[in-house]
């Protein structure tokens, strides 16, 4: 196992994963219309489309942890290769924008403490606890395509983590985020 970073301050941001995974499809049923606004490869179209995106992996935290401190972990997921993925098998028009993003009509994110290690011998006193997770603040960003602004722009889950006693060491958080959202994009300011 790597070393342990410095004890962390209460916000920390995660930017290393150990593993990532993510599965997407459509959420609605597709109607063939005469004007479509989305062409898909099989003469099938969808109007608005929506969705179902599945992330999951193990995010690397690696903090010694100190007791009676509540801290945030900032995971953020990579959605672009989910995107770009099923704009290839689905055939959809690519996003105009330079940056792909969701934007969120339902979520539900789970996060847990996966890996944890206490070096002192003979204690019993330890633990670590997941108090709660919610979204990391949703973005306004205006879509490139529809020159609409998009409020609940996906930007990854916080979860706030304790620990009982200072020295336990967190490796590991895994996750797993369940979205119902639509594609979107933005050009570079």
């Amino acid at each position: 196992m790597s070393q342990p970073q410095q004890a962390l301050t209460p916000q920390t941001i995660i930017a290393d994963f150990n593993t990532q995974n993510w599965l997407i499809t459509p959420a609605v049923h597709p109607t063939v219309q005469t004007s479509p606004e989305i062409p898909l490869n099989n003469g099938i179209w969808f109007k608005s489309p929506t969705w179902l995106v599945v992330l999951s992996g193990v995010a690397v935290a690696n903090f010694t942890g100190v007791g009676g401190i509540e801290y945030t972990i900032s995971i953020s997921p990579d959605v672009t290769a989910p995107i770009n993925w099923a704009v290839t098998i689905y055939g959809l028009p690519r996003p105009q924008g330079d940056i792909l993003w969701l934007g969120v009509d339902q979520w539900a994110p789970y996060a847990a403490v996966g890996s944890t290690f206490d070096e002192s011998h003979g204690t019993a006193d330890a633990g670590f606890d997941v108090n709660t997770w919610r979204p990391t603040p949703f973005a306004t960003l205006e879509d490139a395509t529809t020159v609409a602004d998009v409020d609940q722009v996906f930007q990854g889950i916080q979860v706030d983590m304790s620990v009982r006693e200072s020295g336990p060491i967190t490796y590991r958080l895994p996750y797993s985020i369940t979205l119902l959202a639509r594609i979107g994009s933005n050009y570079i300011a």
